[in-house]
């Protein structure tokens, strides 16, 4: 190499006794290696040297290791929460899910005891002889009506569920009777039409059914008083 590339130069141009660092580097694995002769490289061209440069990268790696280190810490405090968190969430949903399905089983018993109720109710009103004395009457229209608004909001309740469409039917019955007895026979036959039209379903369904050929008969029968009494016989 000539003077110029292996001495340094003072700030007047003239070459010094002093040597110069060459900015070169052997890129070979045996050599310096890329990383390393990177480094050489920089460092001649920055004018510091290679171990002071070597240092401050090493310096680097350490504080970016331990910026990941310290992030990839919080990440994980993080991601524990979260899965602690959703945990007790999940817990927290399976047991309102299960206070849930027992509020719900219980309104469904409390529902179906407070029917079987009214129709035991009905049935005592309407097979009563007693309350068909004289003087009694006022009663037991009053016990009817009472009887009726329930079947009434049964029907706006489920009336409309196929789930529900034989009960909803023989609720339309005991409506169609007791409005033959405290109503309009027209509203009276509208009721037993409805229910007439379920019972043939069910009848043709299962015809040995005897409880449901009694059913159509007894709504049929309704239908034959509401006509009569409005006078198309």
């Amino acid at each position: 190499f000539p003077p110029a590339l292996r001495f340094q130069v003072s700030s007047n141009g003239e070459l010094s006794s002093i040597p110069a660092e060459p900015i070169a580097a052997d890129l070979r694995a045996e050599g310096d290696g890329r990383h390393d002769a990177f480094l050489k490289v920089a460092a001649g061209l920055a004018g510091v040297g290679f171990d002071e440069l070597k240092q401050r990268e090493l310096q680097r790696q350490v504080r970016r290791a331990a910026a990941v280190s310290v992030f990839s810490f919080l990440l994980l405090t993080v991601m524990a929460g979260l899965a602690v968190a959703a945990l007790f969430a999940r817990r927290e949903a399976v047991t309102q899910r299960s206070i849930a399905v027992q509020e719900r089983d219980r309104a469904e018993e409390n529902f179906w005891e407070a029917r079987d109720a009214v129709d035991r109710f009905y049935t005592k009103v309407a097979d009563d002889d007693l309350l068909r004395a004289e003087g009694l009457q006022p009663l037991r229209r009053d016990l009817l009506e009472q009887a009726l608004r329930y079947y009434h909001r049964f029907l706006e309740q489920r009336g409309s569920d196929p789930a529900f469409a034989s009960d909803a039917a023989v609720v339309q019955a005991n409506v169609a009777s007791i409005l033959l007895e405290v109503g309009d026979p027209a509203d009276a036959l509208m009721a037993a039409q409805q229910a007439t039209k379920v019972f043939e379903v069910l009848h043709s369904a299962v015809p040995t059914d005897p409880a449901t050929a009694g059913r159509l008969a007894d709504s049929l029968g309704v239908e034959a008083t509401a006509l009569d009494r409005l006078d198309r016989t």
